[in-house]
């Protein structure tokens, strides 16, 4: 039984943040790496869970990634992820990288000014948390943005 709890808890997050690319041929890309071996329990508040990174080859001035899964507090870069098993369960996280800014004018997620043809950011902890062994779908989208 113990042996058990043990393994329940190792898989936590291996295939919890589930991702999604826009299939075009001159979209965006989109790439997330859970962070590994997550394990159920006390999550800390800034707790990497998984890495980000957006490509586009094309001509553009910056990127945009958000999630339409419900937010928190209306803030464009927090959301409220649903167990896949449990819908009583909620992990509040939160996107986060260097010289991104929240979309404060459409609300929705991340911002970055940059013609790189990449860029990465993070989906952290958004608090301290409990959380049981789960399953926690998000489906991140994104785009490159023109240039004004």
């Amino acid at each position: 039984m113990k042996r058990f709890r043990t393994t329940s808890r190792v898989t936590l997050l291996a295939c919890a943040l589930m991702w999604a690319s826009v299939v075009q041929a001159t979209a965006p890309q989109l790439y997330i790496r859970v962070t590994e071996n997550m394990r159920a329990g006390r999550l800390k508040d800034g707790m990497l869970l998984a890495q980000v990174r957006i490509t586009y080859l094309d001509n553009h001035c910056g990127f945009q990634v958000w999630s339409e899964v419900p937010r928190v507090n209306g803030q464009p870069d927090r959301y409220a992820l649903t167990g896949k098993n449990a819908l009583n369960q909620i992990l509040h996280v939160r996107l986060k990288g260097q010289d991104w800014k929240t979309d404060t004018q459409g609300g929705e997620g991340l911002m970055l000014n940059s013609s790189e043809t990449s860029a990465t950011l993070q989906v952290l902890a958004d608090g301290n948390q409990v959380v049981q062994p789960q399953k926690w779908p998000l489906l991140l989208q994104g785009v490159a943005t023109g240039c004004r």
